[in-house]
């Protein structure tokens, strides 16, 4: 059965994983790496493919998105001078993107009235109706996840562990932090609300709002998520979290070498930075 279930994602990208907390979602890009070195490979060895694999009948675009006639000439018209790349955003947290906005918002209110865990009576984590779905809806089993896929698709337990912990790294959605009371507690007061923003969803938005338990009320909703086009992140912010993930699998001075590499890439006359990956395996 769990075969089968690796296989469903090594077919589509499926995210049944949602269902159970399974850890299927960070097989979706490496298998799409190995598929695409392998078609490299085969191609280079004489093999063929269909040329009109994406606009063409039977294709991409028919078979996944009910597209017909699709314009392959418009579709190409800007290629070499506009870069879907920029257009990628980081995720300063390692959770669901819906998740993110909501989780600053909270932040950004503790930071400016200075209230704790125990003073908060109630907590509306509020998202666009997909990031309810995916992240808060059944509000019973998103308050108490059982594994760390669980946890990262929690808006209630993400919020609830911000504020009791005050760390919002990748270990926090993890280990002894799932069965934390302190967390679990809080998380108990965290129900949802779906609204309609109008910058989804070219931006994932999103917000809270808080009650003390003084009775005071505090509100406080972001248009944009941070690390996206209309609100990025920063070098540091960025290399930060890079130093954080990349200390799992690699000593320090390996780390930094690495950062360092990648930063410079644009000056480099080879990928040989690849190298300093080589010892990865042996580490963390």
């Amino acid at each position: 059965m769990q075969a089968y279930g690796i296989a469903g994602s090594m077919a589509g990208g499926l995210m049944a994983y949602l269902s159970d907390g399974s850890a299927t979602k960070p097989i979706h890009p490496g298998w799409m790496a190995h598929a695409g070195i392998y078609a490299a490979r085969l191609a280079g060895a004489g093999a063929t493919g269909p040329a009109a694999v994406l606009e063409g009948m039977n294709g991409v675009y028919p078979a996944f998105i009910q597209l017909d006639g699709v314009d392959a000439a418009a579709l190409a018209a800007d290629l070499g001078s506009e870069w879907e790349t920029l257009r990628i955003a980081f995720k300063p947290y390692a959770a669901c993107h819906f998740v993110h906005a909501p989780l600053d918002a909270l932040l950004l209110l503790r930071d400016e009235h200075g209230f704790g865990p125990d003073e908060v009576a109630a907590i509306t984590f509020v998202s666009p109706r997909a990031g309810i779905e995916l992240t808060a809806d059944p509000i019973e089993r998103k308050r108490r996840p059982d594994t760390p896929y669980e946890a990262k698709f929690s808006g209630p337990f993400a919020l609830a562990a911000a504020l009791v912990t005050g760390r919002t790294d990748p270990l926090v959605f993890s280990g002894d932090f799932l069965t934390s009371e302190p967390i679990l507690n809080l998380a108990e007061r965290v129900d949802w609300e779906a609204r309609e923003y109008e910058t989804f969803p070219a931006s994932l938005p999103g917000g809270v709002r808080v009650k003390l338990r003084d009775g005071t009320r505090l509100e406080r909703h972001l248009p944009h998520q941070r690390g996206g086009r209309e609100n990025p992140m920063g070098e540091p912010e960025v290399s930060e979290k890079f130093r954080a993930n990349a200390a799992a699998a690699l000593p320090p001075e390996q780390v930094e070498a690495l950062r360092e590499a990648v930063l410079g890439v644009e000056s480099e006359s080879s990928l040989s930075f690849v190298d300093l990956l080589a010892g990865a395996g042996r580490c963390g």
